[in-house]
């Protein structure tokens, strides 16, 4: 009697068993098919489009808006519209395809906001080619076309520059690597980024900085060294132009090492 009062329970737990796990998938079917259901019926609320860096401004957000309603084929307002009929990944897609586009990212909330984040391409310096050609070249070393809406407010990069724009391609010249080693270096330093205009790239590729005060330039040569050449800048305008001024000399000479050359402009007196 006892082994099958044990034999009884042991089949009552089975069955109690196989019943709960009925009853959790019935129940995550049903939680699954609600979702599906409530996504089918959600509706875009809200449409929040944030373009980054806050400080660049190749894009203003109607310019955004009014791509993303063309890739979502419709011409008037996305408000209204079935969440479920948004093709998220498209329209990033379609974003990043512009020309002055890093990334972007789309998404929707559980309460139907559409998000559009877009991450724009950030210039280090602007190339202007001996044939007059204008791009910009971001801190990944990719070439992006200038804007007739927004101007940067960074280097730029003259001379005997010969390679061209090819969108999205990255720099490939030897001329176009030396400057993005000596502008990216300029670019995370304060003190320089303040002080450089221009570089002019000379027929010999030697690198001449144009600064923005002052009526001198800085011969650079080429891009190796740069910490040892800008420290011993610094310390020259910490101890030289403290006792003429910016005014007083027509070139610092930064090329050979261990050595700071000023050649001062005529009629200059100590």
């Amino acid at each position: 009697m006892a082994e099958e009062k044990v034999k009884r329970k042991i089949q009552w737990r089975k069955v109690l068993d196989t019943l709960l796990s009925v009853f959790m998938l019935a129940s995550v079917l049903a939680a699954f098919a609600f979702a599906s259901a409530s996504e089918e019926e959600l509706k875009c609320q809200e449409v929040s489009i944030k373009i980054l860096p806050e400080d660049i401004h190749f894009y203003k957000r109607k310019t955004i808006l009014d791509l993303v309603k063309r890739g979502a084929q419709k011409d008037k307002d996305l408000k209204g519209i079935p969440i479920s009929k948004i093709n998220t990944s498209r329209l990033e897609q379609l974003i990043e395809k512009q020309d002055w586009t890093e990334d972007a990212q789309v998404y929707s909330d559980l309460k139907g906001n559409l998000h559009i984040r877009v991450y724009q391409r950030q210039p280090v310096f602007r190339v202007i080619t001996n044939d007059g050609e204008q791009y910009y070249v971001d801190q990944n070393r990719i070439k992006f076309p200038v804007s007739e809406k927004f101007t940067a407010r960074v280097p730029v990069a003259t001379g005997a520059i010969t390679e061209s724009l090819r969108t999205g391609d990255s720099l490939y010249s030897f001329v176009g690597n030396q400057l993005f080693s000596l502008l990216s270096f300029v670019d995370n330093d304060a003190f320089l980024k303040a002080l450089t205009a221009q570089i002019f790239v000379r027929a010999d590729n030697e690198l001449v900085l144009v600064p923005e005060i002052g009526d001198h330039l800085i011969l650079i040569g080429d891009a190796n060294n740069l910490e040892d050449k800008f420290a011993r800048l610094k310390a020259f305008y910490r101890e030289g132009l403290n006792r003429l001024g910016w005014n007083a000399y027509k070139s610092i000479d930064l090329r050979f090492k261990n050595q700071v050359i000023a050649t001062k402009k005529k009629n200059t007196h100590v």
